[in-house]
């Protein structure tokens, strides 16, 4: 399967409310599989996006609103160092790479199975 195969079906399945695009000012695109609204710390060493297990705030939409805005949705985004690895200024290993690979598999075949239960054809 080739990558840009992989891409057109993370955007179809983006546009589709299954997952999440995020983007961060960078040439690269990010997907989230949780679609739900919540924040991500980026880390601005090694580029990792985790999720963070924070309520969303949504007074500051209402703010917003009060000020004559239409308000569908707002993003918020931390950035500094991760926890332990950058902050420690650890170096990534073959370990760590494997790990990464391993990660990358696992996220693909979560999408297939997605994209195949999908009631559309893409």
């Amino acid at each position: 399967m080739s990558l840009g195969t992989i891409y057109r079906n993370l955007k179809v399945l983006s546009e589709h409310g299954e997952i999440q695009e995020l983007c961060f000012g960078s040439a690269q695109a990010h997907f989230d599989a949780d679609p739900d609204d919540h924040y991500h710390f980026v880390c601005e060493r090694c580029g990792a996006i985790d999720d963070l297990d924070l309520e969303v705030v949504t007074k500051l939409e209402t703010k917003v609103e009060e000020k004559g805005y239409q308000v569908n949705s707002h993003r918020l985004e931390f950035y500094g160092l991760c926890p332990p690895a950058c902050g420690a200024e650890a170096k990534k290993t073959k370990t760590d790479i494997r790990v990464n690979l391993g990660m990358i598999f696992r996220a693909q075949i979560f999408l297939l199975v997605k994209i195949i239960d999908m009631p559309h054809h893409i």
